[in-house]
């Protein structure tokens, strides 16, 4: 489960239209579902008083401005609504830190007696099938040249939805040798034509690519094993100047070491969990 989004389409007329989207997919047959977030119009009781003059400090709501509801009430709705009424339930569910994934969230999880695992923070390669289709629908907005048409519309972005999800489970898949919707229904999603899935073959195979892309990752790392005591320094994030030090202050030392490639730091009375791709060693 992830959020893509906002993205703000325009046309030549003068409209413009924001959207927002939950995302999810399953990562053994690679079935996926969009749906788009609702916007919301603010009320007089989102203004908290005091604050009118001072319109550099509000938020949307409190400039009553419509906003994206991604309360995790809106989103536990949607979910539910679009994956876990339609489909077999799964054994886990894998999504990231963002407050929409709390609360409600969680406790649609645990009724349906899904194990849940967020990621770490700022580590999105832990969400990496998700997030490669992300970039799949970003090519496909581009090219369905919405952005900067005459006019625009929800009509449009309704319609653009709609293709993607069916170019996405329709589309030959190198892991599966078939379509996801093949794989799921056991026929071809165009023609009337049987498809079998080898799943032991299959999840074989997808074991192998996993290892050979582990090791084209791993030729440029050093091996290194960390250890409770040990101090590490933390990667800043974005783009840094010319100048700047890529490390983000002071040392964090390790607190605890976890077997899926996450390591508890702690400097002073802060402590994160984060994963040993952020961190280099220190030697100081």
């Amino acid at each position: 489960m992830d959020l893509i989004g906002p993205y703000t389409l325009k046309g030549k007329d003068g409209t413009q239209i924001d959207f927002m989207c939950v995302t999810m997919i399953d990562p053994a047959t690679s079935w996926f579902e969009i749906v788009e977030l609702p916007v919301s119009q603010p009320s007089e009781l989102d203004i908290p008083k005091g604050t009118q003059g001072r319109k550099g400090l509000l938020t949307h709501k409190q400039k009553k401005e419509p906003y994206f509801d991604k309360a995790s009430a809106t989103v536990w709705s949607l979910i539910n609504r679009t994956w876990f009424c339609h489909d077999p339930h799964s054994q886990y569910i894998v999504y990231d830190n963002g407050s929409e994934f709390k609360l409600h969230f969680e406790t649609l999880c645990d009724s349906y007696g899904l194990k849940r695992k967020p990621t770490s923070v700022k580590n999105p390669q832990a969400n990496a099938i998700l997030e490669r289709v992300h970039q799949t629908i970003m090519g496909m907005l581009r090219t369905a040249e919405i952005d900067m048409a005459d006019t625009v519309s929800e009509s449009d972005i309704a319609d653009f939805l709609t293709n993607a999800t069916w170019a996405i489970c329709s589309t030959y898949h190198t892991v599966l040798k078939a379509s996801p919707g093949a794989a799921i229904f056991g026929r071809d999603m165009l023609f009337d034509i049987p498809f079998i899935a080898d799943w032991n073959k299959i999840g074989d195979y997808r074991q192998r690519q996993t290892d050979r892309n582990t090791r084209r990752e791993n030729k440029t790392r050093v091996d290194w094993d960390y250890k409770v005591g040990d101090k590490v320094l933390l990667h800043k994030d974005g783009i840094l100047h010319k100048t700047e030090s890529k490390y983000d202050g002071d040392p964090w030392t390790i607190t605890s070491v976890h077997t899926n490639g996450t390591i508890r730091v702690q400097r002073g009375t802060k402590s994160e969990r984060l994963n040993i791709r952020r961190v280099t060693p220190y030697f100081g």
